[in-house]
Order: C-alpha cells, then structure tokens, then sequence
C-alpha cells in the first residue's frame, strides 16, 4: 500500500489477526521528496499478531520505537524500515537469523544496533543518515555492501571490522565525529574508500594494495603515510579541499596505476612532486588554487596526460606561474591556466594538436600590455577558447585559423576590432562573448553562429552582415543589452538575416503539428530601443496584446510568429542583496498565450501557461540601463486549437516566479513569419497576406520611397517592394535541375562617397515553372529615388546592377 496519496490510516493491534500466511507487507511512499510524514499509524501496544511465515517487511516511516518480541521474525529474510522512528532495533530477542538485508537509513532516533555478527546469511547494512547511532555493531564476516553515509554522530570504527573482506566499497561522507579509521589491510575486496567531509580526521589508514580509488576531500588531513609503492591498483585519489595538506610524499610517484590526481583548494601545498613524470598512467591533474609556483620538468614525460588544471595559481608575488614546455603533452585535451598571472603564452602551445579547451581568462599580463598571445595556427583541433579579462589589445590574425572552434571568450579586453578571418571559424557553429569590450565598433562577417553576446559594447556599431547559418542546434541568440550605439541599418540588416535563414530552413515544413514540432527553432535578440519595430505586424501599449489573424494565413506557407517586447527600468538605481549570484541578478520576461478556439473558447495554451522569452540583467555589471527591445522568433501554435485569435500576456518574474516591480512591459508585439515562396493551396496570395509578409530592411525601403513619393498609396508602395530570397537559387542547383525555381533580382547598391556601403533590396522576383527551353524575360523598371543608369548583363541568373549617373 502507498501512502503517498492516502489518508491517516490507524491500524488497531488484530489489524492482520486473520492474515495467517502473510509473507509480504510493504507500506511505502511512491515519492519520498513530496512525502509529508509517516500516515500509518499503530497502537502502542502493537500488533496482537505473530508474523511467523512474513519474509519480506517494508515499512518507510516505521512508527514504533522499536520491533516488539512477539512479532516473532524469524522467518524474515528482508526488513526494510527507512525514515522510521525506531530507536533501538530489537531488545529482548535473538535476531531472525535468516535476515539477507536490513535497511534503516534516515532512521535518525535510532541510537544503539544489538550484536549482528550471527547473521550469517546477511549480505547487505543501510545504516545511512542514522545520525543519533554512535557506534557500529558487530557485523559478520561475510557482509558485501555496508552504508553510514551521514552517520553524524558515529566516533570510531570497531577494529574487529578489519576482517570484512566481501566489502567492495565503504563510504565516510559526513561521518563529522569520526576521527579515526582502523586498519583497513584485511578488506581484501576493498576497491573504494571515500570519506568526505569527516572533518575530524586526519590521517588515512592502511588500505589493502588492491584499494582502486581514494576519496578524502573537505578533511583535516595533514600528511599522508601511505605505501604508495604497494598499491599498484589506485587509480584516483581525490584530496580535494584538504587546507591543511601542506605536500606530496615523494613516494606517491611510485604508484604506477595512478590515473587521476586532485588536489584542488589545497591551498598549502606550494609544488608537485619533482619526479611526476614517473606516473606514467596519469591522465588527469586538478591542482587549481593551489599555492603551486612551477611545473616541473618531467610532467612533459606524461604521455598520457589529457586533463592539466592549474587555475588560480598565481605563484609568486609579481612573477605569476612558471610555465614549463608543455610540447611534449601530446594527448592533452584540456589546459586551465586562468588566473595565473601569465604575462605571455609560449610559442611550443602550438605544438598541442589535440588541445580542446584552452582557457587563459584573467591572465592579464604585464600592466598596460596585457596577456600576448603567441600565433594559434597549430590548434588544429581546439573547441573552446576562453580569453576573457585578459586585457588584449590586439588579437592574431591565426584566431581564423581554429576552423573548429564552437566557444570563443573574449569578454572584458581593450582590442578594437576583431580580425577579419573571424568568418573561418568553426565548420558547424560558433557561440562568442565579446561582452563589455567598451572599444570595439565593428563585429565581422561571421558564417556561422549560434550565439553572441555582446553586453555593454558600448562602442558597437556594425553588426556580422547576412547571410549566415544560426541555427545548428536549432536556438540563436544574440545579447546586445546596453549597446547604444547601434547603427540601426546594421541591426535591420541584421535582423531579417535572423528571420530569412529561419524561413529558408522551415519553408518547406508541413503545415501540420508533428512537423512543427520537429523542425521547430528559436532565435531571440536584445537590443537597446523604445519602440516595437515597425515591421511587427501587430503592436500594443501594456503588456497584454490579442491578435486576429488573417484569414487562411496557414494556406500560405505560414512558419511561425516573432513575439517582442519593450522592458523599461523603473528604478535605474536599484542594487541587489546579491552582486555575484547569476539567479538573483536576472529576472526573466516570461509571457502566456491565450488561445480562441474555433468553438469561442478562451483557455491558456500549453502544459505549462508560462513561457520564457528573455532573461534580463537588472542589477550588477550587466543590468540594463534604460528601454530595451527583446524578440523572440519561432514561436509556434497548434493551428487546429486557433485559427482565428489569440493573445499574449507578458511578465517580468525573478527566480522565485514573483512579480518585478522595477521593470516593467511597457509595449509588446507579434509578428507572423511566411516561407520564402507562399504556397497558397489553389488559392491567391491575398494583398492582407502580403502586408504580413514585410520585413525589417523592406520597412526601410518603404519609408524612402514614401519620403519621396508622398501621393503612392501603401498598395503601391506594396507593390514595388517584394521580399524572396536574399540571393538567387540558394539552393545551389542549375536552372536546368529545378523543376520549380524562385530568384529574385539581386542587389541594388547604393554607392556613398565612392565606398560600396548599402543593403541588398530585392525587386519583384520571376517564378517560371518547369523551365526547359530558352525564355526571353523583358523587365521594366522604373526609378522611385535619383536618376540610376542600370546595367543588365546575361548570364545562367540575370544580374542587375547600378551606377549613380552625378
């Protein structure tokens, strides 16, 4: 029976008085974390009952303080009774001698265990939690598997338990009284001893030559007497936030087996041992923060080595880490050096092929100088480059090198600008933070990304121009919280080359739900701004927005909508209780959607009503310092629950899903998002679906020519602009191999004092289906702004371009 979901059950002392051939009682909780307390209830006279033929009892919150004599057990080969209330486990009786595994874990008023070393039979102890039990009771030679995990208040191990050689492994985390451990040498099946955070203990015992790992982290070890050179099976030792730890025994090098080595936050010990080359299986060290001033020599001798952690060692006053020749690591993948004062990377890291992860973050070099950088043209294989607060002021053209670069962290340097062979980076996908770079004003051409931030770019102006590819793991965003200088053409430019690798990845979907789920994607963007763009489709004032949709507008090639609001900061000058915690300084624009159906009913859309769209900084380093814009793009709606309104309220909630009363949703904003073609299933585009249809660079474009022509209908305006593919046949196949083909006139460049600086705008596109034969195509254009001479000239796609006549 569970009693996750019942009531109270009291049970009277006959409860099972009929139940003579009872072999199973279980009472159990199906979910122990929401559980509320033990529901079953026994008289305090117990059971008037014997339980002669029960073999299997589980019973999670065992009311009694402890098993009463009459029960008689004997026959019982499992008894299971976690979190209950026992005190003592049986007085007065033998125990079943029959018993295979008692578990009592979180059983924490228990204080005393009778003599258990006449269980024979008994493989399995859970004493886990037991925090009132101070000492372990005799237990038979033959146990397998003993738990006391979080034992609290457990002083010592009884020596006569060096003869438990079936025990694999044995536990210590938080036994906080425990100061000693006995020797350990007879456990011949010993292969794992752990005893994190005993933090009375300070030296480890003798352990069987067969011991595999040895966890001691968060202890109050001082040395280690060990006989590394017999234990030629340890693989991992783990010291992890030994303070007091102050050095290495030389003799730990004799430990030929030795694959991982920790000594993170031991922040005493001052060198590795001068002969570590000797290990010559070691794959990992993890000696960050420690007071280590040089790597020796001999670890270029550890062939093996994959994983070097030596952050925050910052050596001596002023001089930083001493760096050794790290060439010879030819199976390094990880290298961690931040924070350690490096004033200047060797020339040899190139020689690391196999390096993935490089991270130098806070190595900032001589003052004024900042970290220099050596060229990176033989990390062939690196992943992720990390470079933040380093005070760069220039960085190598070979940064275009890395082709298989997927993190690049560039935060918090001095460089102005980015090299142009940015765009050779990565094969599949790109995420760079270039946050608070205050000096750079120009991002380059990137091919492909997946996320950028940027905050607090206070001199960024130009954005990566389109096109490019965002969506390798089928999310985009990019950060621009605090970026005021913003050229709006770049972000236009910017934006719809968001929105048309979007439409050029889910035109040809099917307009049905299981498709949408699956090709499903996300971009969203932030940007300093008042207004919801013109471009959006529907806009309001608040936070609340109801939408009436076009009708049939799924006919026509529909992918998705662009949801946007505009965040303002109530109280600029607001602080939070904490500076450095990433939850409590962001809060989350959430929103709901609320549906009509094709019934007439309002109901909230999905599992969960709230959906996030941005998370936004208000407070630290990073808040935002006055309106922003947040879009997101790819949301998507079941069509057969609406099809004709909706509405979307937004939120601004923090961590703990509560109001935020200093920023507020003043505007907000949808957006219905087409296919590159429209697809109108047997019928016309209507001039409403086109209005739909408009993007951030055709806005512009609309505005000049109604700045220049003031008496043109917005029908006619429609007209003269219609947006298809950025460039022709992005498909890359010839005009003989498409069957159906859309391609639309390419650029037209507007030329400003000789610098080719502009924006492709795409004129009325040709559709000629099942193209075979010749076809004359005549074209005739009309000028909306200056006098243009055009040029035409003929070739597999028609190219078009223009020159100013002055």
């Amino acid at each position: 029976m569970s009693s996750s979901n019942a009531k109270d059950i009291n049970l009277t002392p006959r409860a099972f008085a009929k139940m003579e051939k009872l072999r199973l009682l279980k009472f159990y909780v199906s979910n122990v974390w929401n559980n509320r307390g033990n529901k079953v209830h026994v008289h305090d006279e117990g059971f008037e009952f014997v339980f002669n033929e029960l073999k299997y009892l589980h019973w999670y919150g065992f009311p009694l303080k402890s098993l009463q004599p009459s029960l008689q057990l004997e026959n019982l080969v499992i008894l299971e009774m976690s979190n209950s209330n026992l005190e003592e486990l049986w007085s007065g009786f033998p125990p079943p001698v029959n018993l295979k595994r008692i578990d009592l874990n979180g059983s924490k008023q228990l204080t005393s265990i009778p003599n258990c070393s006449g269980l024979k039979s008994l493989k399995e102890f859970d004493l886990s939690d037991c925090s009132q039990l101070k000492r372990l009771p005799e237990l038979p030679n033959n146990l397998e598997t003993l738990g006391i995990v979080g034992c609290k208040s457990l002083v010592k191990i009884p020596s006569s338990f060096k003869y438990l050689n079936k025990v694999e492994s044995l536990d210590l985390t938080l036994c906080i009284s425990l100061e000693s451990i006995p020797d350990l040498n007879g456990w011949k099946s010993l292969k794992h001893l752990s005893g994190w955070c005993c933090s009375k203990l300070k030296t480890l015992p003798e352990v069987p030559n067969n011991i595999e790992r040895l966890e001691f982290s968060d202890n109050l070890i001082e040395e280690l007497s060990l006989s590394f050179e017999d234990l030629n099976s340890l693989k991992d030792l783990n010291l992890t936030n030994c303070s007091m730890l102050k050095s290495l025994p030389s003799n730990i090098c004799k430990s030929k087996s030795l694959e991982s080595l920790s000594l993170r936050n031991c922040s005493k010990i001052d060198k590795l041992p001068d002969n570590i080359g000797t290990l010559v299986s070691l794959k990992s060290i993890d000696a960050r923060r420690t007071a280590i001033r040089e790597i020796p020599p001999s670890i270029s001798c550890l062939k093996k080595l994959e994983y070097l952690d030596l952050s925050g060692c910052k050596g001596e006053d002023g001089v930083g880490l001493i760096l050794t020749p790290l060439s010879a690591l030819d199976n390094l993948n990880h290298l961690f050096l931040s924070d350690c004062r490096i004033k200047e990377i060797p020339p040899s890291i190139s020689c690391l092929k196999r390096l993935k992860t490089f991270n130098l973050s806070r190595c900032k070099g001589e003052d004024g100088v900042g970290l220099i950088l050596p060229p990176l043209l033989g990390l062939e294989s690196l992943n992720e480059l990390h470079l933040s607060d380093c005070g760069i002021k220039e960085l190598p053209d070979s940064l275009g090198c890395l082709t298989n670069l997927n993190f690049l962290f560039l935060a918090k340097n001095k460089f102005e600008s980015i090299p142009g062979s940015i765009i050779n980076l990565s094969k599949t996908w790109l995420s760079i933070d270039i946050s608070n770079c205050e000096r750079i004003k120009v991002l380059p051409k990137l091919q492909n990304w997946t996320k950028i931030y940027a905050v607090n770019c206070t001199s960024l102006e130009e954005l990566p121009s389109p096109p490019f590819h965002i969506f390798y793991h089928r999310v985009a965003v990019a950060n621009f919280t605090n970026c005021f200088k913003l050229n709006r053409n770049s972000l236009n430019y910017f934006l719809e080359g968001i929105v048309l690798e979007m439409q050029r990845l889910l035109s040809t979907a099917k307009r049905n739900r299981e498709d949408f789920c699956r090709e499903r994607l996300y971009g969203s963007i932030c940007y300093p701004e008042n207004d919801i763009p013109e471009w959006f489709s529907f806009r309001s004032t608040g936070s609340f927005i109801d939408v009436k949709l076009p009708q049939h507008f799924f006919n026509y090639n529909f992918i998705c909508l662009a949801l946007s609001v505009v965040v303002t900061i109530l109280d600029p000058d607001h602080q939070c209780d904490h500076q450095d915690d990433y939850y409590n300084n962001y809060s989350e624009v959430k929103y709901e959607q609320i549906v009509k159906s094709k019934y007439g009913d309002r109901y909230l859309h999905g599992i969960n009503p709230l959906h996030s769209l941005f998370w936004v900084p208000y407070c630290g380093p990073k808040y935002i310092k006055s309106n922003h814009v947040i879009i997101e793009f790819g949301h998507c709606f079941d069509r057969e629950l609406c099809d004709e309104e909706l509405s979307f309220r937004f939120y601004v909630k923090n961590r703990n899903e509560s109001n935020i009363e200093h920023i507020k949703v003043v505007k907000c904003g949808v957006h219905l998002i087409f296919g590159l073609n429209l697809e109108t299933s047997g019928e016309d585009a209507s001039q409403e679906i086109e209005t739909y249809r408009i993007t951030p660079r055709d806005q512009g474009i609309a505005a000049l020519i109604k700045s220049l022509h003031q008496d043109w209908s917005s029908a006619a305006i429609r007209s003269a602009i219609v947006t298809t593919r950025m460039f022709p046949c992005q498909s890359r196949q010839t005009l003989a191999q498409k069957n159906m083909f859309s391609c639309s006139a390419p650029c037209v460049i507007c030329l400003e004092n000789n610098h080719c600086h502009g924006l492709n705008l795409n004129l009325p596109y040709i559709t000629i289906p099942n193209l075979k034969n010749k076809v004359t195509v005549t074209r005739n254009v009309t000028n909306v702004g200056h006098t243009h001479k055009l040029s035409v000239q003929s070739c597999c796609e028609s190219s078009l371009w223009h020159e100013n006549e002055s």
